[in-house]
Parts: C-alpha cells; structure tokens; sequence
C-alpha cells in the first residue's frame, strides 16, 4: 500500500522524546509530524468555514434529497502534499489512486492531462 494512502491514525508515531530544543525541530519537521492547529492560518480557516457554512444554510428549510441536481458517482482519492517527496509524485500517487497502475511522474501527468482534457471536451461543466 502506498504510504501516501495510509489514514493518520494508523500510521506509526515516534517513541523518542526530543531531548533538546534542536532536536525537537528536527522532530517537527519530519513528514509524519501532524501538527494540531495551523499557526498564521485563522484567516483562511475562516474563509473556508464561512463558505462552506453558507453553502449548507443556503439548503436550511429544504431537504436535501428533494433538491433537483443529480451527484454523479465519483471516486475520493485524498493526497498529502506534506508526504510527498518530491511533490511531483503527487501525479503518480493520482494516478495509482484513479487506475491501480503504478508508473513514471512524467507519464503520469501526461495521462492526467490527456484523461481530463478529454473528459472536459465531452462533458463541459
């Protein structure tokens, strides 16, 4: 399974304890360090909240199920760019993730491109 796929809660987590102050740096820097908040984000945190707060409000007194758009099925595929190294193999994780296929970035980001360019030509949103 690739590593990238892995959910946080079941990935291994450090048993040391960093004994000086560099070493704790060096321990936060680590890609499986998660930190618990994101520092010098509240602004954005807000602006990602209050769109998506006033998406769901907009639907309040309406039932969901009785509006009239259809969801097409669709396949969730999550990547870490944090866990990527280089962040490039993001194409190759995508890939992976859409086809079971493991292969080159380069290849890979140009099948992405055919793939959506074609889909977008077919079926515009």
């Amino acid at each position: 399974m690739n590593p990238a796929f892995i959910p946080l809660e079941l990935r291994a987590t450090s048993t040391v304890k960093p004994e000086t102050c560099y070493d704790k740096a060096r321990a936060m820097l680590q890609l499986e360090e998660v930190p618990d908040h994101l520092p010098c984000r509240e602004r954005e945190y807000k602006q990602i909240y209050d769109k998506v707060k006033s998406a769901i409000e907009e639907f309040s007194g309406h039932r969901i199920c009785e509006l009239s758009f259809e969801l097409h099925p669709f396949e969730f595929v999550e990547i870490n760019g944090m866990e990527m190294k280089p962040p490039e193999k993001a194409y190759s994780a995508l890939w992976e993730a859409l086809t079971g296929d493991c292969i080159a970035v380069k290849a890979a980001e140009d099948l992405l491109c055919k793939t959506f360019n074609e889909l977008s030509q077919r079926n515009p949103m």
